[in-house]
């Protein structure tokens, strides 16, 4: 970094910095700043010169935070704060006092499994705090990197991500088979001891159908198995889970979901011979844009954290091995020469 003269350091230049890391947009940051894009510009020159750093790289539309910028945004920000504290310091603002809408997109069932059991804590340190759960389809990642989308949670192994983006795999689950209780499946393997595909083929699915961010349209379905007729075929996990209780369908969904689905609702799961299942592999994914941001990293953390209290059976030891398990049961899944 350049040696400059503090007295003719023009705030405004950290201002603008700050606000572009959020709005990745100069025009959006002039506008708020109450400047024109060309006097936006010139700060935005001016800070490069102060940093000896390009600080943005333009991705179409977007400017996104170089990673030299990513680290000063912290100290950036600590600037801010102090200047606060300086005018109110009986008033500072509080993280936990954040009023701020967080967008998380996913799929009903994932909403269900990794934010409803932490949505206490969040009421309990965060009151103010809102989360606004997306529908996850092939925009999500774009999304995500215009800054429309806060996290994603998205189980798709071909997902290609970018430098600036991050991923945490959360789980590494089976797929069940879950049908109502007492459904003549259920009776026939009590009687038998065994349940075979023949048997199951015999009976309609109800088959949740996902976009994913990679443009691919994701169907759950058993690897081998694929020719029951489809009574029912939405995006809706939970949905399709009370349909059960009206039919003599049956539907596969992850193993943490049929554990909630048991307490609330008279389902079981069957162990059907030679039936090869999927993998379920979540991802928790986020931009470098929110990388350091003190309330999205809290946000982040508690995910993790309830993850690791909640669902810990399903946390694999090597998660490499995990992933390339459902990388070649998608393969699979998608290849009928496999």
């Amino acid at each position: 970094m350049q040696t400059f003269n503090l007295d003719q350091l023009d705030l405004r230049t950290l201002r603008l910095i700050l606000i572009l890391s959020e709005t990745h947009s100069l025009a959006k940051t002039g506008g708020s700043m109450h400047l024109s894009v060309s006097q936006a510009s010139r700060l935005l020159a001016e800070a490069r010169r102060i940093f000896g750093a390009e600080l943005f790289t333009r991705h179409g539309a977007i400017m996104v935070p170089t990673p030299e910028l990513a680290e000063l945004l912290p100290r950036v920000r600590a600037v801010f704060s102090s200047i606060d504290q300086l005018f109110s310091p009986e008033t500072g603002a509080d993280l936990f006092e954040s009023s701020q809408i967080i967008r998380i997109g996913c799929v009903d069932n994932v909403s269900a499994i990794f934010l409803v059991p932490i949505l206490g804590e969040i009421h309990r340190r965060a009151p103010n705090l809102r989360l606004e759960v997306m529908p996850l389809g092939n925009h999500s990642l774009h999304d995500l990197r215009a800054g429309d989308l806060d996290l994603m949670i998205a189980c798709d192994p071909f997902l290609h991500l970018e430098e600036v983006e991050h991923a945490r795999l959360l789980l590494s689950a089976p797929m069940n088979v879950v049908v109502r209780r007492n459904h003549p499946l259920a009776l026939e393997a009590q009687s038998s001891g065994r349940l075979s595909v023949t048997s199951l083929n015999r009976y309609p699915m109800i088959s949740p159908t996902v976009s994913q961010p990679s443009g691919l349209t994701a169907a759950i379905l058993p690897l081998n198995q694929t020719i029951s007729p489809r009574l029912l075929q939405t995006p809706h996990f939970l949905a399709n889970a009370l349909a059960l209780l009206e039919t003599d369908a049956y539907m596969v969904v992850p193993a943490p979901l049929f554990n909630l689905l048991t307490q609330h609702l008279p389902l079981e799961q069957l162990h059907v011979e030679d039936l090869v299942m999927p993998i379920w592999i979540p991802s928790l994914i986020w931009h470098n844009r929110t990388d350091t941001d003190p309330l999205r990293q809290w946000l982040r953390a508690l995910i993790l954290s309830g993850t690791r209290e909640r669902w810990r059976q399903y946390i694999p030891d090597d998660f490499n091995d995990a992933l390339n398990c459902a990388r070649w049961a998608e393969t699979c899944s998608m290849n009928p020469e496999y």
